[in-house]
């Protein structure tokens, strides 16, 4: 406190009311007030600071706040703070309190943007309206579409696997076999009914390519020529024409 001199900066006074005490009263400031006041107890000294202002940031380089922190806080190796009471002090800040005012404003903005973008497009303009398509595309046109497409590609393996894929299909179905059949077993019971050698059909069916167009041409009938053979080995009396229903001639 001598080297102290002055300080400055808000706080509480503390005045002696006991006399007989040995407190040491310090910093005056009119009424018998002290700034800092020191008493013994226990053998322990205890000093009771009245102005905490000047131990802030704000006043701690003025008057002489600095000389009177150090000589206060700096005297012994341990150093206890305490405060005055537990009421006195705030509790942490909560994030309205950290949070910058115009924060609160652009999310009030944000969710009325939102909720307007959502009213403009769930918007409906009358209801629904069912309209039949101009046009009627015949299959066999989307057959030539897609038969020109593979010619453009050149994508003749890709052409000859949508015929195979037809040809094992309507096979399956002459033949009795399930829909879960898989090629192996077409493959299987039309050599059975054929005679045929399971080898040439797999190849025939799966596993020949076409390196020209010549050859897709040649697969293709030979395609067709399968179906035909199936047919006449199951029903003599079928129409050989693949893909067409058996007719029954007049008066049988």
């Amino acid at each position: 406190v001598e080297r102290a001199h002055t300080v400055t900066g808000s706080g509480s006074g503390y005045r002696v009311i006991d006399e007989d005490s040995d407190a040491v009263a310090c910093l005056a400031s009119g009424d018998d007030i002290h700034s800092i006041v020191q008493v013994t107890h226990a053998g322990s000294t205890v000093t009771i600071i009245g102005t905490s202002a000047a131990f802030t940031n704000q006043f701690i380089i003025d008057e002489g706040n600095a000389a009177l922190a150090l000589g206060l806080l700096g005297s012994t190796p341990d150093l206890v703070w305490m405060l005055p009471s537990i009421d006195e002090a705030s509790g942490a800040p909560t994030a309205a309190d950290l949070t910058p005012p115009w924060v609160s404003l652009v999310m009030v903005l944000l969710i009325i943007t939102a909720l307007a973008a959502a009213l403009w497009r769930a918007r409906r303009f009358g209801p629904l309206v069912v309209e039949n398509l101009p046009v009627t595309v015949r299959s066999s046109e989307t057959m030539h579409g897609r038969a020109r497409l593979y010619e453009k590609a050149s994508a003749r393996r890709h052409a000859l696997d949508a015929l195979r894929v037809g040809t094992i299909d309507r096979l399956a179905t002459v033949c009795g076999l399930p829909k879960i059949a898989g090629v192996d077993d077409v493959i299987r019971t039309v050599a059975e009914v054929t005679g045929r050698a399971e080898t040439d059909l797999a190849a025939l069916l799966r596993d020949a390519d076409v390196p020209t167009e010549a050859e897709l041409v040649r697969q293709s009938d030979a395609l067709l020529e399968l179906e035909r053979a199936v047919a006449a080995a199951i029903n003599p009396n079928t129409n050989n024409t693949p893909g067409t229903t058996p007719t029954t001639e007049p008066g049988e």
